[in-house]
């Protein structure tokens, strides 16, 4: 009896420990921080750096229209033609984007395609000139 005793709780003991592992797990996982975009998601932050025409200071601007047809106003910043804008519609086989920017009287034009991001929820363009 004494070994029949020793090896129930022994068998106890383990399944405590494994059950107190899967739930510690389970909990991490639905506790931890949702990664920032998935695939499936549509929206996509774009970023790059333009220097045709590039604009000094605030002085230029940017347009875009999508092969979806979404188009707006984007953001050229610092002095230097970084520039960003979202698309909110970007299909799992990506996007023609049309990308238009000057400063006065030049004016610059570049085609581009934008995918969903594996992971994150930003897209560089890089440099388009």
């Amino acid at each position: 009896m004494q070994t029949s005793n020793t090896f129930s709780r022994r068998a106890r003991l383990r399944a405590s420990l494994i059950i107190a592992f899967a739930l510690a797990t389970l909990g991490a996982l639905l506790t931890a921080a949702p990664a920032q975009a998935w695939p499936w998601s549509s929206t996509v932050k774009v970023w790059g750096t333009v220097s045709q025409c590039g604009p000094t200071a605030g002085n230029g601007w940017m347009w875009y229209r999508t092969s979806e047809g979404e188009s707006g106003w984007g953001n050229i910043y610092n002095g230097a033609g970084s520039f960003t804008f979202q698309l909110n519609r970007v299909p799992s086989s990506g996007s023609v984007v049309t990308l238009k920017w000057g400063v006065g009287n030049c004016q610059a034009v570049r085609y581009f395609v934008v995918s969903r991001p594996t992971y994150g929820d930003s897209a560089a363009v890089g440099w388009l000139g």
